[in-house]
């Protein structure tokens, strides 16, 4: 009895190690969906004309839209409550405090002011909100420089020392590389913080930062991923969704375990009952196989075949879905995990060319090459 213990205490104690520290996650569907719809309200502009590449930030009191498109002003500014136009900032050109090609605005709302990157000049230019309201003459200030073969894309802004930047990196290859990066706006200075998942050579996301709850969103544009990360580049989670390659290949398991698994085992249980060769409580323990469908296909048919012998078939099977429970999570981890590993590096390289034609004819249509 007390080896029967010590046995169970060393299964329970193991599965602990070895089970995954719930940083892999899948979600079919999310039940926290939160419907804006009715919170939409349509906002009349007649002066400025804003384009289709107009875009929206807030700045404290004050709505933000820029268009890079524009023929006026490449900044608007309006009072968010009641939308009212105040005035427009940033001319477009080459000259000195002309904006040559203008990024995403980075909205630094504790110091009431925003920040321009300038990718045709390499400069990042911060404007002060309240000193554009008070001089029309106003010339924004040239806060850092950037590099020309490694560069922010996007970031947000924490200090002059600290950002959280989407970095993108002109390789000698046709393809650029992201990743996430701390960057010092000072001095340009770019420390790797997330490198993406190591799945995805060539990443393309989109993330957002919350300062408050020390998180890093990063959400990937041709893969169903979603990874978060603490403000330290630590990763917290991998959450696929039912588009990704995991969701795909899980979901196929039980597709194939359920349906086409439960007949099968069905039908091998009666060929194999039905020789003689072997004892029904022998059949019934080998009915156990895991998997609680396949389980009840096999003995049902041991049971017809068998029907004296059905209530020890019965027991039998579930004796032997127990132990294949215990025995089969080890087999995972130490055959079948290694296995899989091992014939996806075999069949990937040859396989994986015809997805990758694919993602390249997307990326180039939509212009991320």
């Amino acid at each position: 009895m007390k080896r029967i213990v010590y046995f169970v205490l060393f299964v329970f104690f193991a599965s602990s190690c070895f089970r995954n520290s719930d940083v892999e996650k899948s979600q079919n569907h999310s039940t926290n969906i939160i419907d804006v719809k009715e919170s939409v309200k349509e906002i009349i502009i007649d002066t400025p004309l804003i384009g289709g590449w107009a875009r929206p930030f807030i700045v404290n009191d004050y709505l933000l839209i820029s268009d890079s498109q524009s023929e006026e002003k490449l900044i608007s500014i309006f009072d968010k409550n009641n939308f009212s136009y105040l005035m427009g900032v940033g001319d477009a050109g080459e000259g000195p405090n002309e904006i040559t090609n203008m990024g995403v605005i980075v909205p630094d709302e504790v110091h009431h002011r925003f920040f321009v990157p300038d990718y045709g000049k390499l400069k990042v230019l911060s404007y002060s909100v309240d000193s554009i309201l008070k001089n029309p003459f106003y010339r924004p200030e040239v806060k850092g420089d950037m590099k020309e073969l490694q560069f922010p894309d996007r970031f947000v802004y924490v200090n002059d020392t600290f950002c959280i930047a989407r970095s993108i990196m002109v390789g000698e290859s046709k393809y650029f590389q992201q990743s996430l990066v701390r960057w010092n706006m000072l001095t340009g200075e770019m420390k790797l913080l997330v490198e993406g998942h190591p799945k995805i050579e060539r990443k393309r996301s989109q993330f957002a930062v919350s300062l408050e709850h020390n998180l890093i969103v990063d959400c990937y544009a041709h893969h169903d991923l979603m990874t978060i990360y603490d403000l330290d580049g630590n990763l917290k989670y991998n959450i696929y969704g039912p588009d990704s390659d995991e969701a795909r290949g899980s979901l196929s398991i039980y597709i194939v375990g359920g349906m086409v698994g439960t007949i099968y085992f069905g039908l091998m249980a009666s060929v194999v009952g039905m020789t003689g060769w072997f004892h029904p409580q022998a059949l019934g323990l080998a009915s156990g196989v895991g998997a609680g469908i396949m389980m009840a296909s096999s003995s049902a048919s041991l049971c017809a075949i068998y029907p004296s012998w059905a209530e020890t078939i019965s027991a039998m099977a579930s004796v032997g879905e127990t132990i294949a429970g215990i025995t089969g999570m080890y087999i995972t981890m130490f055959i079948a995990i290694p296995m899989t590993d091992k014939l996806y590096r075999i069949l990937e390289p040859k396989l994986g060319k015809f997805a990758l034609k694919g993602s390249e004819n997307v990326e180039m249509k939509e212009g991320t090459v």
